[in-house]
């Protein structure tokens, strides 16, 4: 699949996701471990979504993570939650990497 980046269309691995589980945990000193959102299609494990500073995007025998500052957490729960079909994208080549959906109609807002 190409993804657009940047306005450009870049060549990059996607996978489709449908399900994700969230691990946000604490050491036993109560010191916060940054969460991690592991993401599935159809049951099956493609990759996750991790909040470390400094850790790299990239593609880990067919396995991506993409990697976004803590305080990208609530957005990116917000697009978990609330838009499909979704997607993840590693540019390895850029260290880069995005989570997606793919053309909406302008204007679709939520149904009731």
């Amino acid at each position: 699949m190409q993804a657009f980046y940047g306005g450009d269309e870049m060549s990059g691995v996607t996978k489709e996701i449908d399900t994700y589980v969230i691990h946000y945990s604490s050491s036993a000193n109560g010191a916060v471990v940054a969460p991690e959102i592991f993401l599935s299609k159809t049951g099956r494990y493609v990759g996750k979504i991790t909040f470390n500073k400094g850790a790299k995007t990239e593609i880990n025998r067919d396995r991506l993570r993409v990697n976004y500052p803590l305080s990208s957490f609530n957005d990116i729960i917000d697009i978990l939650r609330n838009e499909k079909p979704l997607f993840l994208t590693v540019f390895s080549d850029l260290n880069k990497g995005e989570l997606s959906t793919t053309h909406e109609p302008v204007g679709e807002g939520e149904l009731d």
